[in-house]
């Protein structure tokens, strides 16, 4: 039978403690920091938490005295599994799915002033954006396409990243982080001048594809869990490859109907779930792009609810 610690005026779930010694088998050299990466664009209030709970912590991106972009910006925070920092991020799904963790040879301060040079790069046409390298789903395909020479030269004093297997935890109920870490051979390799404004890191032609490749499998998984969550009797039944053709179609056929985002292309897909008629076609195309969003999700209501009064006769 599993123990469990009081942690402040909580008791440890089985799952909080599996988490914690997750953690313990990634941090294995005491004498490295222990650091967590954490996104306030998907974790509201994730500043005034990390100031409750005097958490150590810097933001990644520059605080600007005209904008005030704490809700948006991603944290490096000093981490300790001991602390019931842990027990909050994994009552919190979003915090734990979207935390990835690291350990350095170096402290808070040094470790946070080495990745903010990687912020801004650049991709194979010379065009420059954000990597947004604190995001699992980013980090993953980039490790799998750099060479070692381009993870020693990112990582810097950086030795390990892990994440939270949510796919793991949901097929076989094992709690696990996937991690990599430097060999010591690479560790041990000089590190070559470091990018700054005048000289980015650039990504080649090869990681840029997998990188897109990547985020749209996560986004057709993403979608189809919702689908299915959101219509369990229409699709309990449906097979993974009429799902994937699902999205596919409204992934194609949304730009087709003057549609872009990923949230356009969501209620697409729930209104080919739900009935898409040639009229809704034309009405979706006379959309202007002004609050075409909040239209659709309109449109959507409208469908569910004409679904849910021709079931009502068919069973009357």
């Amino acid at each position: 039978m599993p123990t469990t610690e009081t942690v402040g005026w909580q008791q440890e779930t089985p799952f909080t403690a599996g988490i914690r010694n997750a953690l313990r088998a990634v941090w294995t050299v005491r004498e490295e920091s222990l650091l967590v990466m954490l996104d306030a664009a998907h974790i509201p209030n994730l500043h005034i938490m990390l100031r409750e709970l005097n958490i150590q912590n810097l933001p990644l991106f520059r605080e600007s005295p005209e904008e005030n972009i704490l809700h948006v910006t991603p944290f490096l925070a000093r981490f300790s599994p001991s602390e019931i920092f842990l027990h909050w991020m994994t009552m919190n799904p979003t915090v734990l799915e979207t935390a990835l963790f690291c350990t350095s040879t170096e402290p808070l301060e040094q470790t946070h002033a080495h990745l903010r040079r990687f912020l801004l790069v650049k991709d194979e046409t010379g065009r420059q954006m954000y990597f947004r390298f604190w995001d699992p789903r980013v980090i993953e395909p980039f490790l799998q396409s750099s060479t070692p020479e381009e993870r020693r030269w990112f990582c810097g004093p950086v030795r390990s990243l892990a994440y939270y297997d949510k796919a793991k935890f949901q097929a076989e109920s094992k709690i696990q982080l996937l991690n990599w870490r430097m060999s010591p051979e690479l560790a041990a390799t000089p590190l070559k001048p470091l990018p700054d404004v005048h000289r980015p890191f650039q990504f080649r032609a090869g990681q840029m594809r997998l990188f897109e490749q990547h985020m749209l499998e996560g986004y057709d998984q993403r979608l189809i869990a919702y689908l299915k969550d959101r219509y369990p009797k229409k699709l309990a039944e449906a097979k993974p490859e009429t799902m994937q053709r699902l999205v596919t179609t409204a992934r194609q056929n949304g730009p087709q109907l003057g549609l872009q985002s990923g949230r356009e292309i969501t209620y697409l897909a729930e209104l080919m779930v739900v009935g898409l008629d040639d009229a809704r076609k034309q009405s979706i195309r006379s959309l202007p792009p002004k609050g075409r969003a909040d239209a659709l999700a309109a449109m959507v209501e409208e469908s569910r609810q004409e679904s849910r009064q021709d079931a009502k006769k068919e069973s009357q």
